[in-house]
């Protein structure tokens, strides 16, 4: 094939991969200038019609995706008895060849691939598409570490009979779900359980299931527990071992029912692991307050090794203590106001939306002191990881602003953060936990929450802040009518 011209721009360079059915080369687009993919049916099946068929439906089911952890397909064509299909060309190896290379991944590594594969996997689920054959030999590795999902030849529609045979299952047995082991109707479940089944060999560098023959692997796929993943690597977070085992679960019910709600599982379990940050310690330097009407709660924390901790109502940390009013009840705020929460504006509350001016959805103000500031999580419970300059003392401040539906209020001033310097560098990577309670936000549906970093510093007997940087912890629904209006004012 090399050499040859098919559909009167695309020419096939070099064999790249393929298997029984199909053959895949580097190629070149002559019309768009740039290299492709170009996947050839073996002409051994060019009479088939049920391969022709599912060639053709592998074209079709990928031309209707278009995302970044899928690999995109551009053209499809037939030229004598020659099928082919153009797609993206991806110029990286494979996740199998990664797992050979590193043996096994560590868990956040892990993790954040998974998420991109469930970004992949959920938009196939939205179009109607799963997959049935999810295996790192068909997750492809591109650069700047984005992993994208291929090879859609057996992909199902439910609207659509599959192409099998009585007695026939189609998938690699060692990532087989137990109903396609069985033989019964597969779901976008059955891609969560063949993910389950990569990721537990990413982090143990084997498959859970294995033997002399492919049936018994799917007898065990159906039948057998799941090996124990600390056994093999104590290594592992609790929490992943428990999200692995849910997508592994034998019942389909049992299972994740999105990709998108394991994704949202796994980023859980990404951001308690970056929670326990040995650089960081975390506690809150606010000043004393007295009241005898309404006195906070005294929160304890202690900052080491092992674990950090915010503090939202007063701190204890060695000689270091103090307390803090609570905010006010929403909802009593909302009895003694009726108006408060439906949208309309108290007459004594203060319009103070300035910074929401500055700050689109994908907000980040970075400054000559902190830089390349980047948040997860959701809910009152976030991980901010940036740069720190080294120029900076080793701590820094921030405070958290809410903007709901009546006001924009500094809830949490002056917290504190230390951290350890990386020696001989520029920048130190700093990671940091954030917590508040949820009625923070109040009952709104619709707010936002900021934090704004800064470092402290005395000058001429005042206190002066420098380097200031922010970023949007969340936003909840959309801004409300009037301060949009406000917004643009």
């Amino acid at each position: 094939m090399e050499g040859t011209v098919l559909a009167g721009r695309y020419q096939v360079l070099e064999r790249i991969g393929g298997g029984g059915m199909a053959v895949v080369y580097k190629g070149r687009d002559s019309l768009l200038d740039r290299y492709v993919a170009i996947k050839v049916m073996n002409q051994s099946f060019s009479h088939d019609q049920d391969a022709v068929r599912r060639f053709i439906r592998e074209a079709k089911a990928a031309a209707s995706m278009s995302h970044a952890n899928i690999v995109n397909v551009y053209d499809v064509g037939r030229e004598d008895s020659i099928y082919f299909m153009v797609m993206e060309y991806v110029k990286g190896p494979t996740l199998m060849d990664m797992i050979k290379k590193k043996g096994r991944f560590g868990a956040e590594e892990t993790i954040e691939i998974a998420i991109q594969i469930c970004e992949g996997i959920h938009h196939a689920h939205l179009k109607g598409i799963i997959h049935r054959d999810i295996k790192p030999h068909n997750i492809l590795v591109a650069p700047g570490n984005q992993y994208k999902v291929t090879d859609f030849g057996i992909s199902y529609f439910p609207r659509v009979s599959a192409i099998t045979q009585t007695g026939y299952v189609m998938g690699s047995v060692h990532y087989f779900s137990p109903e396609q082991a069985s033989g019964t109707k597969v779901s976008a479940a059955s891609d969560l359980y063949s993910l389950g089944v990569v990721l537990y060999e990413m982090l143990t560098g084997r498959v859970p299931f294995n033997g002399g023959n492919s049936v018994s692997i799917a007898l065990k796929h159906i039948h057998d527990p799941v090996p124990d993943l600390k056994s093999l690597n104590s290594e592992i977070p609790e929490q992943l071992v428990e999200v692995i085992h849910r997508a592994l679960a034998k019942d389909p019910e049992q299972r994740y029912q999105s990709a998108r709600q394991m994704k949202e599982a796994l980023e859980e379990v990404l951001a308690s692991i970056r929670q326990v940050d040995a650089y960081v310690e975390t506690y809150d330097i606010r000043p004393r307050r007295t009241t005898t009407r309404n006195r906070g709660k005294r929160w304890w924390a202690v900052a080491g090794l092992a674990a950090v901790s915010l503090v939202f109502i007063g701190f204890q940390l060695g000689n270091l203590e103090g307390n803090s009013a609570p905010l006010p009840d929403p909802a009593k705020q909302q009895a003694e106001n009726p108006k408060q929460g439906s949208g309309s504006l108290p007459d004594n509350t203060k319009r103070n939306y300035k910074w929401w001016k500055e700050i689109p959805k994908e907000s980040r103000k970075q400054s000559e002191y902190f830089r390349d500031v980047k948040v997860t999580g959701k809910d009152g419970n976030y991980i901010v990881s940036l740069k720190v300059n080294n120029e900076l003392d080793s701590e820094f401040h921030y405070d958290i602003f809410v903007v709901d539906q009546t006001n924009s209020r500094l809830v949490d001033p002056g917290v504190y953060v230390r951290f350890k310097k990386t020696p001989n560098e520029k920048w130190s990577d700093v990671r940091f936990p954030v917590r508040f309670p949820a009625a923070w936000l109040q009952t709104t549906i619709n707010g936002i929450v900021k934090i704004e970093m800064y470092q402290s510093k005395w000058v001429n007997g005042k206190k002066k802040r420098i380097g200031e940087a922010e970023a949007v912890l969340e936003l909840k629904g959309e801004l409300p009518e009037f301060m949009r209006k406000d917004a643009q004012d």
